[in-house]
C-alpha cells in the first residue's frame, strides 16, 4: 500500500509539474546573417504585443502591436513542454560553406537573452521539434490582420 501511495503521489506530481502556467509570456529572436555583414531580424515579444521586423539591408523597420491571445500561447508552450528542447541551447541553419546562416530562439521568460553566443542544437530530433513550434507560432502571428497590412507583398499571388 504505501508503494502504491508513492507511486500516486510521483504521478500526480507530474501531472502537476506538466501544467501550463495561466499567464504565459514569449519571446521569439531570430537574426538572418548574409555575407555582406547585413541582417534580418525578426522579434517578437507577447508581454508587450510588439513584433519587431528590421531589415538591415532595406532599412526598413517595422514595429507592431500584435496580440497572441494566452489560448494560442498555451498551445505553444504545451508543444514546447512537450518536445523538452533543451533551454540553454538555440536554432541554427548553416550555409554550405558552414557559416551561420541563423540563430533563433524561443524563450518563455520575461527576459530578454543574447542569442549570438548560444550553443546550438547538435540533435536532428531537437531542430526538427524546433522547427515545428516555431512554424506553428509564425503561421498565427502571419495569420494576424496587424501583419497582413504591414507587410501584404508576403500574401500577393502570382
Amino acid at each position: 500500500m504505501k508503494i502504491f501511495n508513492l507511486l500516486l503521489l510521483l504521478f500526480l506530481s507530474n501531472c502537476k509539474a506538466q501544467e501550463v502556467p495561466g499567464n504565459i509570456i514569449l519571446t521569439y529572436q531570430r537574426t538572418v546573417f548574409n555575407p555582406s555583414e547585413n541582417y534580418i531580424q525578426f522579434m517578437f515579444d507577447s508581454s508587450k504585443n510588439s513584433l519587431l521586423v528590421n531589415y538591415k539591408s532595406a532599412g526598413l523597420q517595422k514595429d507592431i502591436n500584435i496580440n497572441l491571445t494566452q489560448e494560442e500561447l498555451k498551445g505553444i508552450y504545451a508543444v514546447y513542454k512537450e518536445y523538452n528542447l533543451p533551454t540553454e541551447e538555440i536554432n541554427c541553419l548553416y550555409n554550405e560553406d558552414g557559416t551561420v546562416l541563423s540563430k533563433t530562439k524561443i524563450s518563455f521568460s520575461k527576459e530578454w537573452e543574447r542569442i549570438s553566443f548560444q550553443k546550438c542544437y547538435q540533435n536532428d530530433q531537437d531542430k526538427n521539434n524546433f522547427r515545428s513550434i516555431e512554424m506553428q507560432l509564425l503561421k498565427i502571428i502571419k495569420s494576424k490582420p496587424e501583419y497582413k497590412q504591414t507587410f501584404p507583398w508576403e500574401f500577393e499571388t502570382l
